[in-house]
């Protein structure tokens, strides 16, 4: 494909709009850390250090960290500063290698989630833990083998991406929806025996819910963008991409961890088991408490 001949003020206006959807990235990811402070205090700093713990933590500040680096280079090279081919190539693979661990972190808790509601299903626990690794393992072949070919303009504005770029997102929206089908229809199951109603089911496929679409949806613009789009407007979605997955992953922990503790109305023990045993998995219920 031949490269487009973009000219210098079309280079500004696409670092323009990928420097305001940015700072509006970033704000959001401020506000929502303001908001839950109060619980992020309670329901991780004043527990034991543990695995869930580490992942809350990289999940809310690595992503705060990525957008304000990506904030001062931006600005560094806005007022001048000259990045080689070199220098451009390094900086999109720390970016995309960022997006992905968040994006694959945020799927490991949904993926814990959906096991808790299958744990009797073995073949399904294995195909859904299979499935994980290979996601993983696809998602870092392709970015090692887009790198090479992605083309940039002026000011390290990425102006064309490779096939392989694309499919770095397609691979995640094929294993969310996997998940997504997965809690649906344990939803529609809870329905027909009637317990659909109860708070505790609601909250939690609830959760399932608009932490499968978030991210999907984010995904989905940044995958059409890159491939519809030979322009400085190609990456416009990128930094949304670093803020969503972590914000989803991160809520639905702290949710979790309320729901845990939230009222039940009528019995059922299979739920409760359910929703304890999501708990277990999730780090949020220690192991003698089983």
């Amino acid at each position: 494909m031949k490269l487009p001949e973009l000219s210098e003020a079309e280079m500004i206006y696409g670092l323009q709009a990928c420097n305001y959807s940015a700072m509006g990235a970033l704000c959001f990811t401020f506000w929502d850390i303001v908001i839950t402070l109060e619980d992020e205090v309670r329901e991780v700093w004043q527990g034991p250090w543990t695995l869930l713990k580490i992942l809350c933590l990289f999940l809310r500040y690595y992503s705060l960290f990525c957008q304000l680096l990506a904030a001062v280079v931006t600005m560094k090279v806005t007022a001048g500063l000259n990045l080689s081919q070199h220098g451009c190539k390094i900086w999109l693979l720390f970016q995309g290698a960022s997006s992905g661990v968040l994006m694959v972190l945020c799927q490991f808790i949904l993926m814990i989630r959906v096991s808790a509601l299958y744990r009797s299903n073995r073949p399904l626990l294995i195909f859904l833990r299979l499935f994980y690794v290979a996601e993983v393992i696809t998602l870092t072949l392709l970015l090692s083998l887009s790198q090479p070919d992605i083309k940039y303009g002026a000011h390290c504005v990425a102006i064309e991406f490779p096939l392989s770029a694309v499919g770095f997102g397609l691979v995640p929206l094929l294993f969310d929806t996997t998940l997504f089908a997965l809690t649906m229809k344990k939803f529609y199951m809870t329905i027909k025996e009637g317990w659909g109603r109860e708070s505790v089911v609601a909250r939690f496929m609830q959760d399932g819910i608009w932490a499968y679409a978030l991210p999907f949806l984010i995904i989905t613009i940044n995958t059409g963008l890159l491939a519809s789009l030979n322009s400085a407007l190609s990456s416009v979605a990128y930094s949304w991409l670093i803020a969503i997955p972590p914000f989803a992953g991160y809520r639905l922990i702290l949710n979790m961890s309320h729901l845990l503790r939230a009222p039940r109305g009528r019995a059922n023990p299979e739920l409760d088991f359910t929703t304890a045993d999501a708990g277990h998995r999730l780090g949020l219920i220690p192991d003698d408490a089983q």
